[in-house]
């Protein structure tokens, strides 16, 4: 479909919802949690319209110079409050801290990883795994801000104990310099999971991200993975479901069980380091 006849749909479908989408954060609109309540798919709407929306002059450049300077902030935040492992929260306060900035933003959770070729080291985050502990968040969480496709705060913060990937990772990746590629079973599903289901089905099976991702060719169709290299670094992302804030700025890790609450991060940091109002 073209893009220009696409973006008219999606803003006709907004408004008969009572949906004005001209400000970053329509979606916690109360009109458009019903409907995703109803229809989970609808939420990716609001990842297509920042994606396709028309762009003033001067956007393009503010958002490459805003980005990576929160990216310094935030990890460097998280690095002082010794937060690991931090991923949706990271991107849950970012997206709500870029809305403030007036720069549109929306996240993605899917699998993640990280390869070294020439170490031999091969390693990630898989949203197709077993948990291990209760409530574990499976995968990994980052951003995309067009024109930048690849926004990932926390590379270097996860939980990487003495893995040597640590050698290899950069503080952060905000970038547009990646690839679309299609994702084979490695890229999607763990190591262990798969096989788990070698063992139970007696054999290997190559398309076994298709079985348990069915809709991820139609998904990827929008949101492609991607592959970013830096050096002898390479990373494969690949989207499995858009994530968005499920609650404002002001209630994000609003008790402090980690790290300080995103409110302060903003009032304390974000906002003095970029001129604007807490």
């Amino acid at each position: 479909m073209n893009t220009d006849l696409e973006r008219q749909k999606i803003e006709v479908v907004l408004r008969a919802e009572g949906i004005d989408p001209g400000q970053p954060g329509f979606y916690a609109h109360p009109a458009f949690v019903a409907r995703c309540a109803t229809d989970p798919a609808f939420i990716e709407l609001y990842a297509r319209w920042v994606d396709l929306r028309p762009v003033e002059a001067g956007y393009e450049a503010r958002v490459r110079d805003v980005v990576p300077r929160l990216c310094d902030i935030i990890l460097s935040t998280l690095k002082a409050d010794g937060w690991e492992g931090a991923c949706v929260e990271a991107a849950s306060m970012m997206i709500r801290m870029l809305e403030r900035l007036g720069i549109w933003s929306y996240g993605i959770l899917g699998s993640t990883t990280f390869i070294v070729e020439p170490e031999g080291i091969w390693c990630g985050f898989y949203r197709h795994d077993f948990q291990d502990f209760p409530m574990a968040v499976l995968g990994h969480a980052w951003l995309v801000v067009p024109p930048l496709r690849l926004i990932d705060p926390t590379v270097s913060q996860q939980c990487w104990g003495d893995d040597p990937i640590r050698n290899y990772l950069p503080k952060f990746i905000a970038t547009d310099g990646v690839t679309d590629v299609t994702p084979d079973v490695s890229d999607v599903i763990s190591r262990r999971m798969r096989d788990y289901f070698a063992s139970m089905d007696d054999y290997w099976d190559d398309n076994l991200h298709l079985r348990l991702q069915p809709n991820l060719p139609v998904f990827a169709e929008h949101f492609p993975a991607v592959q970013y290299q830096r050096e002898h670094l390479i990373t494969r992302y690949v989207p499995i479901n858009i994530h968005l804030p499920d609650a404002p700025l002001e209630a994000l890790n609003s008790d402090g069980h980690m790290g300080r609450p995103a409110i302060d991060i903003w009032r304390d940091l974000v906002a003095p380091a970029f001129g604007v109002e807490p």
